[in-house]
């Protein structure tokens, strides 16, 4: 329980603050728990719709105003790029992790190694290679330029995860369906995906978090509303913090952090699976 709270106490703040008013956030001391009248969904109203509500105090309007209606055009712009990504990099993903796990052929060993090797390679060493490649394919400031790089981005870890599953996978299902009549895609299609759910909801997740999150390529590659990403927002209205307001940014941040724990709650039992597939492959 000590754990939990100690971890989760920067959420729960962040929550609570998204709820107290400007003057209760600018208190000194801070205060957790305000009192009912330093409580206020005004900031979530004015996220959603752009707009003060009636009574609210409406200083610099026009500036937060303006801050405030890139919060959900971004974010709609963050979930269809990470869903994409997603879709893309298991359909990607699956042959290539498969092909790995189960097929022999030249340099295999070196080419897996090789390609997990991109991941070592730090986002910011890469920003300005992307950059060049995406303005020479006229993909500058556009989703499918971000759904493309973060594709790129996420395959080493999708194919490598789904080989390590693959390979746990019990071979005599595959050499049934073989006898059987069954092509590799067959086999593909009808034993190895079913009895990997697991796994693939998990690469899955991750691939949605991690297009989801994302900030360097999306500062670097967007630069108007539609096609910028969610956390490049938060981050422009925390550099402008006394313009937009502290409970606005709270408000701003406590949406952006929903569809994470949404899907690492619903879909928690997968994912524990999909970490741990060796083991959970060889009890059943």
């Amino acid at each position: 329980m000590a754990t939990f709270v100690y971890v989760m106490s920067p959420v729960i703040w962040l929550f609570i603050s998204s709820l107290e008013t400007e003057e209760a956030l600018a208190s000194i001391p801070a205060v957790l728990l305000p009192g009912p009248d330093k409580v206020t969904i005004n900031h979530y109203y004015f996220v959603l719709t752009g707009f003060f509500p009636s009574g609210a105090m409406e200083s610099l309007e026009v500036v937060r105003t303006i801050m405030g209606l890139q919060i959900m055009p971004t974010l709609v712009n963050s979930l269809i790029i990470a869903t994409s990504v997603t879709a893309l990099s298991l359909l990607l993903g699956i042959g290539a992790a498969y092909s790995f796990a189960r097929i022999r052929f030249a340099a295999s060993r070196k080419l897996f190694v090789g390609m997990i090797a991109t991941r070592l390679l730090p986002y910011i060493s890469m920003a300005i290679p992307m950059y060049l490649i995406m303005k020479t394919l006229t993909l500058l400031d556009t989703l499918l330029g971000l759904i493309l790089v973060y594709t790129a981005l996420t395959m080493p870890f999708t194919v490598w995860l789904l080989a390590t599953y693959f390979r746990g996978l019990p071979q005599s299902y595959e050499e049934a369906a073989a006898l059987d009549g069954c092509s590799r895609f067959q086999i593909l299609r009808r034993v190895v995906l079913p009895l990997a759910r697991s796994g693939l909801i998990a690469v899955g997740i991750f691939a949605f978090m991690e297009a989801f999150g994302e900030f360097i390529f999306a500062l670097v590659l967007t630069q108007t509303v539609a096609s910028k990403t969610l956390p490049v927002t938060l981050a422009s209205m925390s550099a402008e913090i006394l313009w937009t307001g502290r409970g606005v940014l709270m408000a701003s941040t406590a949406i952006a952090l929903l569809p994470p724990i949404l899907m690492s709650v619903i879909f928690r039992k997968y994912v524990i699976e999909g970490l741990t597939s060796q083991y959970v492959v060889e009890s059943r």
